[in-house]
């Protein structure tokens, strides 16, 4: 009867480290793929941010009226670019979050200020949600306005709109 021999030298030491170093290879680059998916979230992206402008309930204003985020905004991480005939202007939240104030000396014409008026609260870390509203104050008939406001995070456009008294 014939006996089997059996070799038991396993797999060469140069197959071996060929292999080691494969799934070496293929491990960092599973892994860089999944990092680098975490990393684009949705701060890269500039929400949308609806709103209506249009004549304030208040005498002598506008009022800018949010309808709806793409994203949960809050007030701290937008600014406010307001175009009257023109001329443009940027405007920054304040200190407590409850205006935003021209970035220097006004240029505008008539615009003196734009208050929030948020329904959940106030503060920077509010979000902007349907409901809340900005109050442009003083206008002028037959001015064009073009109100835009900035996202910080990706210095983009996130919503736009116009109107002319």
């Amino acid at each position: 009867m014939r006996t089997l021999k059996l070799n038991k030298k396993g797999v060469s030491p140069v197959i071996a480290v060929i292999l080691m170093v494969a799934i070496t290879v293929v491990l960092a680059a599973v892994l860089y793929v999944m990092v680098s998916n975490l990393t684009g979230g949705p701060g890269d992206v500039t929400p949308t941010v609806a709103f209506k402008l249009g004549k304030s309930g208040t005498a002598g204003a506008l009022e800018a009226k949010f309808t709806a985020t793409s994203i949960d905004v809050p007030w701290g991480d937008i600014k406010i670019i307001i175009t009257e005939n023109g001329t443009q202007e940027t405007w920054s939240i304040n200190t407590d979050c409850s205006a935003f104030e021209p970035s220097g000396s006004t240029s505008l014409e008539t615009v003196a200020t734009i208050a929030i008026t948020d329904n959940a609260g106030s503060g920077c870390n509010q979000k902007i949600s349907g409901g809340d509203y900005l109050t442009i104050s003083s206008y002028t008939s037959g001015s064009q306005y073009i109100v835009k406001i900035f996202y910080i995070n990706t210095e983009g456009i996130a919503g736009e709109d116009s109107y002319t008294p």
